[in-house]
């Protein structure tokens, strides 16, 4: 199962840019979108979504997964609340 590596790098890449948009703890949701013919498989990223990104930016962030047809795997929002911190 490749799906931690790639939360683990959806973790990084989410974390660099809050850093240089100082959005700490500002994260609500996270919405992925996977092609229906990827090697990515969504059931398993909501599977382990809730434990790896615990202590993490994310780890308050609510993960949605948009499916599509194709071999698409991107971050498509990141969505942030407007409460200051």
């Amino acid at each position: 199962m490749h799906e931690l590596s790639v939360i683990l790098e959806i973790i990084s890449v989410v974390e660099t840019y809050a850093e240089e948009n100082r959005l700490a703890g500002k994260i609500e949701t996270l919405v992925l979108r996977i092609g229906d013919r990827s090697s990515v498989l969504p059931k398993y990223i909501e599977a382990i979504y809730p434990t790896v990104v615990r202590n993490t930016i994310l780890s308050n962030a609510r993960l949605e997964i948009e499916t599509a047809p194709g071999k698409d795997f991107f971050i498509k929002e990141i969505a942030v609340t407007d409460e200051p911190e």
